[in-house]
């Protein structure tokens, strides 16, 4: 989707921010504002150094693909795009994104990951429960145009600011910006240590699952269901303030083949190290994964080797898998023309688990867009289950809390709706000194509620590791 016509500028590379800011001016003959978004190379530095060095400056975020060829982090909130209401939430992103370009004019140049670029996510069930304070800060869905933004992008490193002109601006004044921004960037970085685990306070009890556990089977049993995906959740508590910087540096360290996210609001931080991918979108391509069955790493090759192997052999593994395929292919059908899916999975193996994996490529047809092809994936059965509506119902009645943005889409689009989600697990929410996980696992007819709970068990290792914590 190409959107065009309008008054904001945005730029590519190739022109100096001056140059930007007088082409810009020079529209105001006919507006009363113009909306710029002002880019240009910057070396030397990181999108994690960023993130490191702007933390005075406002909420953060961060974002990091699974190859590592595109970082971006950004710092406060030029625009907040928040849904109307929870069931139309994609569509009114979308409706408030498109009034926004259509006061844009687009470049027939633009380098991906720089420009006007909006980063957030969505809770997992269109709604966030309000009685329970756990994500008081976070809406239903929210996507922020950052103000200050760097990206890497294969190798070459761009900055971005975005403002609003009318005819009283100082164009040197904003052009000054970048000066004043250089400044904080070529700063120290003052290291900060990572916090020692005081407590680990799990939210219900082994029985108490068993029993949530026994009754999703019994209902599976009596066919209201063929799967529906529970969760837990843990307190941990350390013995100072969670610096994010650090914990985002040993995820991109430990977890390699995964997304890295953070989203700050206010004073928490929601982040993770996901490795499934919910959409990416270039231009008619669309990629989707399927990345449902886990089972540990082994302490030896031989030992991984037969892990993989049993799990590649697991009924409740492979029908599982099988589950998030199917559905991946039912839910997109409408906006795709063609599709390439192998027949079997393989392993996707990371640093503490290895899971069955199978990618999902489709060429799309000219009318969809990423916020669409969001919300008919979400939540995948990988995450709520099958039938989706049953399976929701279930979670939202009988899980003990509420999920939040655990589970949920997160990610970035363009301008051009082009962008990529992932699914928010491996992820945990941070405030000051204490960090709460999630941990989820698939449950069928044939699940065995000891098995589950240590599946997720093993499932909170990631973030722990990059807490410093161990369990």
């Amino acid at each position: 989707m190409r959107t065009s016509g309008g008054i904001c500028m945005i730029q590519t590379e190739k022109i100096s921010v001056h140059d930007q800011l007088h082409q810009a001016t020079a529209n105001l003959i006919n507006q009363t504002q113009i909306e710029v978004s002002l880019v240009e190379p910057i070396n030397e530095i990181s999108a994690l150094e960023f993130f490191k060095k702007t933390q005075l400056l406002g909420d953060r975020i961060f974002w990091k693909n699974p190859t590592g060829d595109m970082q971006i982090a950004g710092v406060g909130a030029h625009k907040r795009l928040k849904p109307k209401n929870g069931e139309d939430r994609f569509q009114s992103i979308r409706e408030q994104w498109e009034a926004y370009l259509e006061t844009c004019s687009l470049p027939d140049e633009s380098v991906t990951g720089t420009g006007p670029i909006l980063f957030g996510g969505f809770s997992f069930m269109d709604h966030i429960d309000q009685t329970d304070d756990t994500w008081e800060a976070f809406a239903s869905g929210e996507m922020i145009l950052a103000k200050w933004m760097l990206t890497e992008q294969d190798g070459q490193t761009y900055l971005t600011h975005h403002a609003t002109i009318d005819e009283t601006t100082n164009v040197n004044e904003i052009a000054n910006r970048f000066t004043e921004m250089k400044k904080v960037l070529s700063k120290p970085i003052m290291e900060e240590a990572l916090p020692k685990m005081q407590s680990m306070n799990d939210q219900f009890t082994y029985e108490h699952w068993e029993t949530l556990l026994n009754e999703a089977i019994d209902t599976i049993r009596e066919q209201a269901l063929e799967k529906v995906v529970l969760a837990r959740k843990t307190d941990v508590l350390f013995d100072h303030k969670i610096p994010l910087a650090e914990v985002i540096e040993r995820m991109i360290d430990k977890q390699t083949n995964s997304y890295v996210f953070v989203i700050e609001q206010e004073n928490d931080a929601f982040i993770g190290a996901t490795p499934e991918r919910l959409v990416q979108v270039k231009g008619n391509e669309l990629l989707s994964a399927c990345l449902a069955g886990t089972t540990a790493r082994g302490k030896t090759e031989d030992d991984d080797e037969m892990l993989a192997w049993q799990l590649l052999n697991d009924k409740k593994n492979r029908e599982e898998h099988d589950y998030v395929v199917q559905m991946i292919k039912q839910s997109v059908a409408p906006y795709v023309e063609s599709f390439d899916i192998p027949d079997t999975p393989v392993i996707y193996p990371l640093k503490s688990l290895q899971h069955l994996f199978t990618p999902v490529t489709a060429t799309l047809k000219n009318d969809a867009t990423i916020l669409e092809l969001v919300k008919q994936l979400h939540p995948t059965p990988a995450l709520g289950g099958e039938p989706r509506d049953k399976a929701l119902q279930f979670i939202d009645e009988k899980e003990p809390f509420d999920r939040g943005w655990y589970a949920g889409p997160i990610g970035w689009l363009d301008a051009n709706f082009d962008g990529e989600f992932a699914v928010a697990i491996r992820s945990g929410l941070i405030t000051e000194n204490q960090a709460t996980l999630f941990a989820g696992c698939g449950v069928v007819k044939d699940s065995d509620p000891q098995a589950e709970y240590e599946e997720t068990r093993i499932k909170f290792i990631p973030m722990l590791d990059a807490l410093g914590g161990t369990q």
